[in-house]
């Protein structure tokens, strides 16, 4: 936040917020709870840099809430009474309000009465995080529906058919509908997020976000505009951090990632908004995957990028500058502290974002 420019007052305040409020959520600090969703390591707790002109960098985290206060009761209101209790904690915040967090906890959650066995998966079903903007700040709920989905024999689209009907957000959602109908069930991506903000609906944004190979810049490209039916406006970004990371140039050229356990594709996301017909889209790389250390991914991919990006403020001490705020290990011993590099694609510009693991259970 500091190399960000924050103000001293939103950096203290963030920080006893993140201290006092979420790590007593996060769960042991010796050993994982349980296998988390967020990280290779099993760390429940993930932060971004979404880097534009200097001044207006933003750092984003989400973490998954493990122990929820708790001891044993994962239930929605549980979930429901922990996030008014963080709203009331955070001094810099928007107006507060849950309606659109209501209808996705309806929709993609498993209901207490659905099942003695309800408990032990609830845990797995949603993450929380929070967008730091400089003087105001807003929660967000990722919800994870598969689990939803197995129970009610329910398939992920016929559940946000549903929700973006209550949304009021049918247009932008026919269009993604479409654009999925082209695909043969064995290949169509997956849904593997649906998030929202704890905003009112008016300012709110539905996310979805996909699960899928991304093989060339064709095919990733092919995504973002969902079809050729979207703008390909802030696409040149896109293509030059699909460049940058599979350090090739031109269309029909594929990455090759290395073999893992976790994540090995990419995710596309889309950004749905009542007062837009037409979603903007975000394509996320496991740069992890592609180079054999988090040095190389500074010194090839992300420095390759932002050297081509104008108005980056990509410190030139960029490197120094991670290990500093990472200390735990050399960056050069293996890949891991930078998990994913991200693209929006939307009228008016593109932001460039990258992902971080703190590596709390990493050897």
């Amino acid at each position: 936040m500091r190399r960000a420019k924050y103000p001293e007052d939103a950096v203290q305040s963030y920080t006893v917020f993140l201290r006092n409020e979420n790590l007593p959520l996060l769960g042991p600090c010796t050993t994982p709870a349980y296998p988390s969703w967020m990280n290779d390591d099993h760390t429940p707790v993930e932060f971004s840099l979404i880097l534009r002109e200097a001044s207006k960098s933003l750092v984003w985290f989400t973490f998954e809430p493990s122990t929820l206060p708790l001891a044993g009761d994962r239930s929605i209101t549980t979930l429901r009474r922990t996030l008014e209790r963080l709203s009331f904690h955070l001094e810099m915040q928007p107006q507060f309000d849950l309606e659109w967090f209501d209808i996705c906890a309806e929709e993609l959650l498993l209901a207490e009465t659905q099942g003695s066995n309800c408990a032990q998966y609830f845990g797995f079903n949603f993450l929380k995080g929070l967008d730091c903007a400089h003087h105001s700040a807003i929660a967000k709920v990722y919800f994870m529906p598969r689990i939803r989905t197995l129970v009610s024999n329910e398939t992920s689209v016929e559940l946000l058919q549903r929700m973006t009907y209550r949304m009021d957000l049918v247009t932008p959602w026919e269009k993604i509908s479409c654009f999925l109908a082209r695909f043969l069930p064995g290949d169509r991506p997956e849904i593997e997020i649906v998030a929202v903000d704890c905003v009112p609906c008016a300012q709110n944004r539905l996310k979805i976000y996909f699960r899928t190979d991304i093989l060339s810049y064709t095919h990733m490209k092919y995504f973002l505009t969902l079809g050729r039916s979207l703008s390909a406006t802030g696409l040149r970004n896109a293509q030059l951090m699909w460049s940058a990371i599979t350090q090739v140039t031109g269309e029909a050229d594929s990455a090759s990632p290395t073999q893992a356990p976790y994540f090995p594709s990419g995710l596309i996301y889309y950004e749905l908004k009542q007062d837009d017909d037409s979603p903007s889209a975000e394509v996320y790389l496991p740069v992890r995957r592609y180079l054999p250390n988090d040095l190389g991914s500074i010194r090839l991919p992300i420095e390759r990028l932002f050297s081509s990006l104008s108005g980056s403020s990509i410190p030139n001490d960029y490197p120094d500058f991670i290990q500093t705020v990472f200390s735990h290990r050399d960056l050069s011993i293996r890949t891991g502290i930078h998990t994913y590099v991200a693209c929006t694609v939307k009228p008016g510009g593109s932001d460039i974002s990258v992902y971080y693991s703190p590596e709390a259970f990493a050897s």
